[in-house]
């Protein structure tokens, strides 16, 4: 595998756009991603958008309006096959409970994995592994299961090299201007 591509969850646009970086004070975010997309480093697939377009906010409209059609990639035949076998390894694993197997089923992190699996792509969720005896069953421990590398948000952007820099004098500059030696 060469360069790593990104294949981002739901909750990687969720997060920052509820949290620490809002489309409206931390927009160079949202503006590396489409950036790092044209370069070839990042996409989704259309189950998480899909996802996303239940929401009524803001990030619902970027969605809509802002992200580039490519960004949304269609799951594919060999894609379906091998989500099948990450439905069935939920299905009996003998600790995750019911409703999360349903909920597992029903939902779109079976097949961003499978995806990622298919096309050999790097997850990237902020959710967290969970210990064996959980009834939980988390994107991370899929990934695991099933040999697909996983990263967070942050450690995505730092892969990249993606630096969110304020206008203004530089960090250096300003340690610069006050006599002190970075």
């Amino acid at each position: 595998m060469g360069k790593p591509v990104y294949l981002m969850d739901s909750n990687s646009f969720i997060e920052p756009f509820t949290g620490y970086y809002s489309l409206e004070y931390v927009p160079g975010f949202w503006n590396a991603l489409i950036r790092e997309h044209q370069k070839g480093n990042i996409f989704t697939i259309s189950a998480i958008r899909n996802e996303l377009l239940r929401r009524e906010d803001g990030l619902q409209q970027w969605f809509e309006s802002d992200l580039p059609k490519p960004f949304i990639r269609e799951e594919d035949e060999q894609t379906e096959k091998i989500y099948k076998s990450i439905v069935s390894w939920a299905h009996n694993h003998p600790v995750f409970s019911p409703v999360n197997k349903q909920k597992f089923a029903g939902g779109a992190d079976g097949l961003l994995v499978a995806y990622a699996k298919v096309h050999e792509m790097v997850v990237v969720t902020q959710e967290k592994e969970v210990g064996i005896e959980s009834k939980q069953i988390k994107i991370p421990n899929v990934c695991k299961q099933f040999d697909v590398p996983y990263v967070n948000v942050v450690e995505m952007l730092q892969a990249l090299n993606v630096r969110l820099v304020l206008d203004g004098p530089q960090r250096h500059d300003l340690f610069s201007a006050s006599g002190l030696d970075v």
